[in-house]
């Protein structure tokens, strides 16, 4: 519930100033921008908690924006686009666990000098994953997280770091293009599978990844254009 009383329906707690959110922001835009700009959730006074909440189209889109701060994301953002730029310019999130079923869920999520520490069997649906760690991002582990059509395309795009996925990225191009223009530090377990062009450019035009694990099944991973993969197994 947000600190005006109201937690369902367009806009309910659109830049509200909470400590924490549970069972609320239900509908569309629900949760847009809460923290955006510092107006909650700065790392001064970071929002603690969303628990059970954000469900509908964008409803937790951009919450953590321009330097805001979410401790943990536990069983939320259900639905299209809903956790999309949530810690795009500058956000910070310690945990996203257990959230996001809908197409592009996590899509941009630390997009521009983001940082979310670690994605927790989440982000499930199509492009779900798309350009997580883009332009500057930073991620430390996914696992189990981002299935679905282009769900880890471009997800390090243009010098973002991801130091670990595990057992995440199926489908269709679900790694194209993963580590291109940037880095990929770390290991890859079990991901990239399940589809066509899964890893086709994986890391493309000076991308870098250090070790390729049981991944990237029935096709070769492809470094083109001074791209770097160190070892695959």
């Amino acid at each position: 519930m947000c600190s005006d009383g109201s937690y369902v329906g367009y806009k309910s707690c659109k830049n509200a100033k909470v400590d924490a959110i549970v069972n609320g922001c239900k509908g569309i835009d629900s949760c847009w921008g809460v923290g955006v700009g510092g107006e909650v959730g700065t790392t001064d006074t970071p929002i603690s908690l969303i628990k059970d909440s954000c469900c509908g189209l964008d409803s937790c889109k951009s919450a953590a924006a321009r330097g805001g701060s979410i401790g943990e994301i536990i069983s939320s953002c259900n639905g299209t686009a809903a956790c999309s730029q949530i810690a795009c310019s500058g956000g910070s999130i310690e945990k996203i666990k257990e959230n996001n079923d809908g197409e592009k869920a996590c899509l941009s999520a630390a997009h521009n000098n983001g940082n979310i520490t670690s994605i927790e069997d989440s982000c499930i649906d199509n492009q779900s994953c798309d350009q997580v760690a883009q332009d500057n991002g930073s991620i430390e582990k996914i696992e189990q997280s981002c299935v679905g059509v282009k769900s880890c395309r471009l997800a390090a795009h243009n010098n973002g770091i991801i130091t670990s996925i595990k057992d995440n990225c199926l489908g269709d191009q679900s790694c194209k293009s993963l580590a291109a223009k940037g880095e990929f530090v770390g290991e890859i377990i079990s991901f990239c599978k399940g589809g066509s062009e899964t890893c086709g450019s994986v890391a493309y035009n000076g991308g870098s990844i250090q070790t390729i694990k049981d991944s990237c099944i029935g096709e070769k991973a492809l470094a083109r254009y001074n791209g770097t993969i160190t070892s695959t197994e």
